[in-house]
């Protein structure tokens, strides 16, 4: 299944996206609120704390993921291994600073080790 087009731009426009992963202990849904940008058909986010926060955990255990902006839910697979970690996570604040702008970068970033998430969006989940 090939990523539509409309669903693409459903995401660009998005400011936030809720990202559901599968609890590594529990094997139930978790469901976090992320800022993201979009990269072709991946979504790229940062995990904070160095990645030692949960959902990124939990992703890292099972990439098998789900985006929901709105109305549009999206199967997607996280990508376990990222080469250059460091110049992704600069590329990545790049990108958040075009779409919300230095200010948010600066109050939200400065100064905070985050681990890098590239997110391959797969199409739309089946009802």
């Amino acid at each position: 299944m090939t990523v539509e087009l409309d669903d693409l731009e459903s995401l660009t426009r998005a400011s936030y996206i809720d990202l559901t992963t599968t609890g590594r202990k529990t094997g139930e849904p978790r469901i976090v609120e992320l800022s993201f940008a979009v990269k072709g058909n991946e979504i790229v986010c940062l995990a904070g704390n160095g990645g030692k926060v949960q959902w990124y955990r939990n992703l890292l255990r099972d990439p098998k993921v789900s985006i929901r902006v709105g109305n549009l839910n999206l199967r997607a697979r996280a990508v376990k291994r990222i080469s250059h970690p460091k110049k992704l996570a600069r590329g990545i604040l790049e990108l958040f600073r075009k779409k919300y702008g230095s200010a948010y970068v600066r109050d939200r970033y400065r100064g905070t080790d985050r681990a890098p998430v590239r997110i391959k969006v797969l199409g739309r989940e089946r009802d």
